[in-house]
């Protein structure tokens, strides 16, 4: 993996990671969420500052270019980073339905005893 690669890879990281706690710090996301973000930067900063490992594991996968096997990486994380958001938007959801049809409950009862 050439040195321009790895400087840029670890730049974006590390911009990620601020833009994330700033974020974090505006309270515009939440911490146990913004964690998901931290650890993915973490995993490609790990990536870029191991770059002998990192080729002998895409020559051992099968990859003809490191970069190739980064990029792959990184979009495997972001599928992994999707699923989990979906999965907590889901909840959320249902979360959010239930108390929706709570206060309509609540509201018809108030009503009804007026």
């Amino acid at each position: 993996m050439s040195t321009k690669l790895t400087i840029t890879l670890i730049l974006l990281n590390i911009i990620t990671m601020l833009f994330i706690y700033h974020n974090v710090k505006k309270k515009k996301i939440i911490l146990k969420y913004a964690l998901i973000w931290f650890v993915a930067s973490v995993i490609l900063i790990f990536c870029a500052l191991t770059p002998i490992l990192m080729e002998s594991l895409a020559n051992f996968i099968g990859f003809e270019t490191t970069s190739n096997m980064i990029f792959l990486f990184v979009v495997g994380i972001n599928i992994i980073i999707t699923f989990i958001l979906t999965t907590i938007i889901s909840n959320q959801k249902n979360k959010i339905t239930t108390l929706i049809q709570e206060l309509g409950i609540v509201k018809e009862q108030l009503n009804n005893d007026k």
